[in-house]
């Protein structure tokens, strides 16, 4: 070991860990290369410490954040992504009874994923062309295409309008959002090509691929009767 020496315990792991992260990260100043091999034998080490030291070592690299990490409010090391993907199941049920979700996981030999679909809701998807706001107007280039020179086509404003999402779908995909969001922590690093995160998510979608979204109004009856209840 070149910059992990005689550690004997989690809690020297974890001081040596902190100092020379310190010292060599890049966000610090420090050079890219060195702070790859730290990694690399702080991950050797873990994989040698007693059960109980290695548990201990590896929550504290998980909530050991650079300035590009952050960890979620309800974040907890022992829960797996399928043990997250039922508290969202519930979520959903409980905070939108009238909304059909889909909502799954993956898991490959590195990584977890976890995929949420908006499938079904009595609300509207997509405004118009008149609820747009002046900034979705200016992002979709809606008069003028600056990126290409060219008027925008119908194909192409169609394609944007289906992504500028009501005022109750956003707030929909939001909420679930940060109910996700509260389970994760990512202290994945760009500048490094280093990524740590205990799960992948990449927002809620609106319907699959093969299965696009419906608007059902008949769903708002099961808001009402929760509303009722409550």
């Amino acid at each position: 070991m070149k910059y992990f020496k005689n550690i004997k315990s989690a809690e020297e792991l974890k001081k040596a860990y902190k100092k020379l992260a310190r010292e060599n990260h890049p966000d610090m100043g420090g050079d890219i290369a060195v702070m790859q091999a730290i990694n690399s034998e702080f991950d050797m080490l873990i994989n040698i410490l007693p059960d109980k030291a290695r548990k201990e070592a590896m929550a504290f690299r998980s909530e050991f954040y650079t300035q590009n990490g952050w960890k979620g409010e309800n974040y907890d090391i022992n829960l797996t992504t399928k043990e997250i993907t039922a508290k969202v199941r519930e979520f959903v049920k409980f905070a939108y009874p009238e909304c059909k979700f889909s909502v799954s996981f993956s898991t490959a030999s590195m990584c977890s994923e976890i995929h949420i679909a908006l499938m079904e809701s009595p609300y509207r998807l997509s405004k118009t062309v008149d609820e747009l706001t002046d900034e979705e107007l200016y992002n979709g280039h809606w008069s003028y295409n600056y990126q290409f020179g060219r008027e925008t086509n119908d194909a192409e404003k169609s394609s944007f309008l289906k992504k500028c999402y009501t005022y109750e779908i956003s707030k929909i995909m939001n909420d679930v959002d940060r109910f996700v969001k509260s389970y994760r922590f990512d202290d994945s690093d760009g500048m490094i090509d280093y990524f740590d995160t205990n799960f992948y998510y990449f927002g809620v979608q609106a319907g699959k691929w093969d299965k696009p979204y419906v608007q059902n109004e008949e769903r708002l009856a099961k808001r009402r009767k929760v509303l009722v209840e409550v």
